[in-house]
C-alpha cells in the first residue's frame, strides 16, 4: 500500500483520458492507558490491529475494543474526548484521538504482629501494582525475618519487598526467629 497523503493522483481512464483525485489521510493516534487493554482494527482489512499512531484513509471504519486487566475498575474508552462504548465502530471523517484509562483496585492490608509490635510505618491500604513502604516489626527476644500470608495470592512472599499486589483476606503475618538468649546457672559452693 503507497500512502499518497494530500497529494493528487493522475488517473488513466480507458488508456487516453485523465484526471486527478485526492486522498485523504487522517492521523489516528491510539493511547492505550495502564490497566486497559486496546485494540483497533480497520473492518474492511484482514483485521490487523492498528498501531499506536497511524495515517488511515478518509471514511475508513474502524472497530474498536477496550478492556480491564487484572487489579484495575472504572474503564473509560473515550473517541476524541467524547464517551465510545466499546465494540461499535467509527467512521474516520478527521484526526482522530482514541484514549483509554482506568482506575488501579485499592486493597485493605492487614497485620498480625505475632506478640510483636508495628514499626513506625504500617500503612493500612495499598494500590494495585504499587510499592508501599513496611517498616519491620519489633519483638521482645526475637529478630523479625520477613512476612508470609496463609492466602494463596502472593501478597505475603512480596511484602518484605513492600508491593501490595493484590487484596487479602487473610492478613500478612510477621516471621521471627528466636534470637540470642543465654541462660545461667547458678551455683552456689558448698
Amino acid at each position: 500500500k503507497t500512502t499518497l497523503k494530500d497529494t493528487g493522483v493522475d488517473i488513466k481512464v480507458g488508456g487516453t483520458e485523465s484526471g486527478t483525485a485526492t486522498i485523504d489521510y487522517y492521523t489516528l493516534t491510539k493511547t492505550q492507558g495502564t490497566g486497559t487493554t486496546l485494540t483497533i482494527k480497520e473492518t474492511n482489512s484482514s483485521g490487523a490491529a492498528i498501531a499506536s499512531t497511524t495515517e488511515v484513509l478518509k471514511n475508513t471504519v474502524i472497530y474498536i475494543t477496550a478492556s480491564l486487566k487484572t487489579g484495575y475498575n472504572t474503564l473509560s474508552l473515550k473517541v476524541d474526548n467524547a464517551n465510545f462504548t466499546s465494540g461499535n465502530t467509527k467512521t474516520i471523517t478527521a484526526a482522530t484521538t482514541v484514549v483509554t484509562t482506568a482506575v488501579a483496585n485499592t486493597y485493605t492490608i492487614t497485620y498480625d504482629y505475632a506478640s510483636g509490635t508495628a514499626g513506625a510505618n504500617a500503612p493500612t491500604s495499598g494500590t494495585y501494582d504499587a510499592d508501599i513502604q513496611i517498616s519491620n516489626p519489633t519483638r521482645t527476644g526475637y529478630t523479625f525475618t520477613g512476612w508470609t500470608s496463609s492466602s494463596s495470592d502472593g501478597l505475603g512472599s512480596n511484602a518484605k519487598t513492600g508491593t501490595a499486589a493484590t487484596a487479602s483476606a487473610a492478613p500478612i503475618s510477621a516471621v521471627y526467629n528466636r534470637c540470642c538468649f543465654i541462660n545461667f546457672i547458678l551455683l552456689t559452693p558448698h
